[in-house]
């Protein structure tokens, strides 16, 4: 923000430099718009198709295997950068080359110079560039605009091939690859049916379903079953008792046909054995003949047991069971019982194991058919990504040799009439002068700113001073007359000055003097401040016009004051109080005239001591013991003396009335001081010791502002002038007053 303030606050300064900068700049470039030959303009029109065949085969390609294209291809980009490629360098190169093209100077025209008189645009919603060159030459125009639409469209024609026979390559390169692919895959399926031993997995789930269901069924009738006859076989060997198992063994052994016939032999021989020993004795051939049939018998029955269910059951076992009496019948039903119940055991063994066998299987189906799924997906994509590959080789081979772009000529460009001149707009010309102005203008406002060795703002004269307290700001203002006191506290008007009552000061202005009189007064509470000489840098800075209103506002307050008008080189006292120059400090001095005769009384507390005539040697004068007499004299009658001494870069006048006074009082006025002359017042000041009371800043440019007018002007809501008018500031610059 400080820095806009203070680039404004410059612009300000140098306003008269820059304006003319401004006004000549602007003046010129409308002169050089105006004196410019007129310009024609041909025009031609190019449409940029959405897609073509070729085009369409490569978006294919691309979103098949990535492929891309070239950067050519319109498909993909829009309009805003087919109008770049027709800008494009080369574009432009070849147009000046096949139509040798020159400037103005008969020098092969530059790319940079053909690019501001070309443009091209989009027409807003359409798919239409349009072209066009701006020149003084109506021919060259036309030709220059058909050349490029021209190089233009060949330029995409082999684009396009480029990308075609570049797809083509492409494709030619992929097809073994994707070919090897298919194989892999469908092998792959194969074996997998092969193992796992599949050939349509959904009848096989439904079926297997349904076997299952139907096993789940006949594996819960069977189980009933068995359980029947289980209980069955429990009653009948209740019924049977005894070795059930073995009894019905030999039963059904005994019931063998072999079997029985050698039993029914065995026993038919025993039979008779036992009746012929009753009649005969062991040793008849009777009944030894009888014995060798028993025991031949029971030879052949032993090897008939042998081959039955009891195995090595003796012949004994079997006569004695069929001693017993046991029913045929209960033995064999009994037998069928257990037969069955094996039978039903067995049955349900083998349905329990042909379940869980298509439980397995059927469990298994899922994981099978994700298998069979992804091996038949990469089987059609495979075999798909070939069959596309192939059918794209022979549409990019057929497209290879088309003579179809995606760019067309609309409308080509024509010769421009006489009329159709192109004239430079004025308005956009005064326009460029005036923002080309302002930044020249400011760029020479800054320039000459930093060439000025002035002081232009209050705050510089602070950095420069930074040990000079500032006693008072004086704001500037603008006086046309000289201005003095025209009214007292009580509204008495001087006899003297009734005249010139009419540019009395504004209120800000007297209270800034007002100010630096209470600064001065309680400067040293302790030592004060009576004597005091006013001085500055160099001429024309506002010193004594300073001196003369601070003498104003002290004699206000009642306090006896004495102006003393030391610059016996160009004193300006006498004019400032319209009084006569002829006797004053220089006759004092001299003993010419006594200090009571030179004393000039302006204001009841307000006395003047113009500087008299000009001596030949004033800094004598001033450095005379004469001068400390009055000095000492004046400190003991009056309240403050105001001593207006010369600059201190002028003359060393106001160092040695400083030296006999309490203090120095330097003023500075922005705008008019310069830095060399306040380095060189420091210096002045820091070698002779100086007891430089502070720095009064004067003419500083400052906005009163809406609060302080109210304050001072505003009373119930009505403006009234204040009951006390005092006299304020001198305008060296208006009065021609050299200080």
């Amino acid at each position: 923000m400080e820095e806009i303030l203070r680039y404004s606050l410059i612009l300000r300064r140098r306003w008269l430099p820059a304006s003319l900068v401004l006004a000549l700049t602007t003046l010129l470039v409308t002169i050089y718009a105006i004196r410019q030959p007129p310009n024609y303009q041909s025009k031609a029109q190019v449409q940029i198709k959405k897609s073509t065949k070729s085009s369409g085969l490569l978006e294919g390609l691309s979103k098949l295997e990535n492929l891309g294209g070239s950067g050519d291809s319109t498909l993909n980009n829009p309009m805003s950068t087919q109008a770049e490629v027709v800008k494009s360098l080369p574009i432009m190169q070849d147009t000046i080359n096949s139509l040798q093209l020159k400037d103005q100077r008969g020098e092969p025209l530059t790319t940079e110079k053909f690019a501001t008189n070309f443009k091209v645009t989009n027409l807003k919603g359409t798919e239409i560039l349009e072209v066009s060159y701006q020149g003084p030459n109506r021919e060259i125009n036309q030709q220059v605009v058909n050349k490029v639409i021209s190089l233009y469209v060949q330029r995409d024609l082999n684009a396009q091939r480029s990308d075609t026979r570049a797809a083509r390559s492409f494709v030619e390169q992929q097809l073994p690859d994707v070919e090897a692919k298919v194989r892999k895959a469908e092998n792959n399926l194969r074996l997998f049916r092969e193992k796992e031993g599949v050939v349509d997995l959904t009848a096989e789930a439904t079926k297997s379903v349904e076997i299952f269901t139907e096993l789940s069924r006949e594996i819960t009738t069977t189980s009933g079953e068995l359980s029947a006859e289980a209980a069955r076989v429990d009653r009948m060997k209740e019924v049977l008792g005894g070795d059930v198992q073995t009894n019905t063994r030999i039963g059904l052994v005994s019931e063998t046909p072999g079997v029985r016939d050698s039993l029914v032999s065995l026993q038919a021989v025993q039979k008779k054995l036992v009746e012929e020993r009753a009649r005969f004795t062991d040793n008849s051939p009777n009944v030894k003949d009888l014995q060798a049939k028993e025991q031949a018998l029971k030879t052949d029955l032993q090897k008939r047991i042998k081959g039955t269910l009891i195995g090595g059951r003796n012949q004994s076992q079997i006569v004695d069971l069929q001693s017993k009496g046991i029913q045929e019948s209960m033995i064999a039903d009994y037998a069928k019982a257990v037969a069955e119940k094996s039978s039903l055991e067995k049955k349900l063994e083998s349905l329990k194991s042909v379940a869980a066998g298509y439980s397995q299987r059927i469990q298994k189906l899922p994981q099978l058919e994700q298998q069979m799924r992804d091996l038949g997906r990469g089987v059609e994509v495979s075999v798909t990504t070939y069959k596309t590959l192939l059918a794209r080789l022979q549409e990019f081979k057929i497209a290879e040799n088309q003579n179809t772009g995606n760019v067309s000529i609309v409308v080509p460009a024509t010769l421009p009439s006489e009329k159709e001149k192109i004239s430079a707009k004025l308005e956009q010309s005064i326009s460029i002068g005036v923002l080309l102005g302002l930044i020249l203008g400011t760029i020479t406002a800054l320039v000459l700113d930093s060439f000025d060795r002035r002081v232009k703002t209050a705050q510089e004269a602070r950095d420069l001073l930074p040990a000079f307290p500032v006693l008072g700001i004086i704001p500037g203002f603008e006086q046309k007359d000289l201005i003095v006191t025209t009214k007292l506290l009580f509204g008495q008007s001087t006899n003297m000055h009734k005249s010139i009552h009419k540019n009395a000061g504004s209120d800000m202005e007297k209270e800034a003097f007002r100010s630096l009189q209470a600064n001065l007064r309680f400067l040293n509470a302790d030592n004060q401040v009576k004597v005091l000489v006013m001085s500055s840098s160099r001429p024309r800075e506002g010193k004594s016009t300073v001196a003369a209103n601070l003498a104003i506002v002290t004699s206000e307050l009642g306090r006896r004051v004495l102006l003393v008008d030391a610059d016996m080189r160009k004193p300006s006292q006498h004019r400032i109080w319209r009084q006569d120059p002829s006797i004053g400090l220089s006759s004092v001095l001299t003993g010419q005239v006594s200090f009571d005769d030179a004393l000039i009384e302006l204001d009841p507390n307000l006395y003047l001591l113009t500087a008299g005539i000009i001596p030949p040697n004033p800094v004598a004068l001033i450095d005379s013991s004469q001068m400390g007499l009055l000095i000492a004299e004046w400190s003991r009658d009056f309240d403050v003396v105001i001593i207006d001494a010369p600059p201190l870069t002028v003359a060393a006048d106001a160092t040695i009335l400083s030296k006999q006074a309490n203090g120095l009082v330097f003023v500075c006025r922005p705008g008019v001081a310069d830095k060399d002359s306040i380095d060189a017042c420091n210096e002045i000041l820091s070698q002779s010791g100086q007891n430089v009371l502070g720095m009064v800043l004067n003419d500083v440019k400052v906005d009163p502002g809406k609060r302080f007018k109210d304050y001072y002007y505003s009373t119930n809501g009505n403006d009234q002038v204040p009951t006390t008018i005092t006299a304020v500031l001198v305008d060296d610059n208006k009065t021609n007053i050299n200080n």
